[in-house]
């Protein structure tokens, strides 16, 4: 939680005493990341249930059949909007949703790189990783590389959220790109708004866009 001024905050994924204390507050509130559909003030976000489902949409449509999730998100309202997704593609599809990993461990580049080997000794049978951050992704790639799997040909790859290593990465990681530029734009416009006692949307959802790459 970040108070931006007597008038204002932004917060996301505030404790149950937080979010008390900003619903008690008589400010102007702005949540920001994963879109809530149930917010104290306005919510500008990304709806991550939409992007994920979208995401495994098209993978499946590109043929893949066993495809696994590897969830390290740090924040629990997105990683749920993530999982809800999920398991709507996959239900959708007649597909099973259990391949699931849920990681208590930072979204890093080291997380996808040391928990990959588990996750094929645990199911050998995939041909998809979609890993809830592009770091993550990335670290999963190289474990490949390190084990003599070949990316996308024996296991593809892809991630959430559009970051600069996606782009960089061998082979170039496919992902979902999330406008954080647009959402800040929003969130700052609605927040000035506000400030001038104007009516503003309650409810703001940025949109995701699939960035096809060498990965998939």
């Amino acid at each position: 939680m970040h108070l931006l001024s007597e008038f204002a905050q932004y917060h996301f994924d505030n404790s149950p005493a937080a979010h008390k204390i900003l619903a008690n507050a008589a400010i102007p509130v702005v949540e920001i990341g994963g879109v809530n559909r149930a917010p104290i003030g306005i919510s500008v976000g990304c709806d991550y249930a939409s992007a994920v489902k979208l995401l495994v949409q098209e993978m499946i449509a590109s043929g893949y059949r066993n495809p696994g999730l590897l969830c390290s998100h740090d924040q629990q309202s997105i990683f749920q909007q993530m999982l809800t997704g999920w398991n709507s593609a996959m239900l959708a599809a007649n597909l099973s949703p259990h391949r699931v990993v849920s990681t208590p461990r930072p979204p890093t580049f080291t997380t996808g790189h040391s928990l990959l080997p588990e996750i094929l000794l645990t199911w050998p049978e995939l041909d998809l990783l979609i890993c809830t951050a592009d770091d993550v992704a990335c670290g999963a790639i190289l474990a490949c590389h390190n084990q003599g799997i070949t990316v996308p040909q024996q296991l593809a790859i892809a991630g959430i959220g559009g970051s600069e290593l996606a782009g960089i990465c061998s082979p170039a990681l496919t992902t979902m790109t999330v406008s954080w530029q647009d959402m800040a734009t929003r969130a700052a416009e609605n927040l000035l708004a506000l400030l001038k006692g104007q009516q503003v949307t309650e409810i703001s959802t940025t949109t995701a866009r699939l960035v096809k790459r060498a990965s998939t």
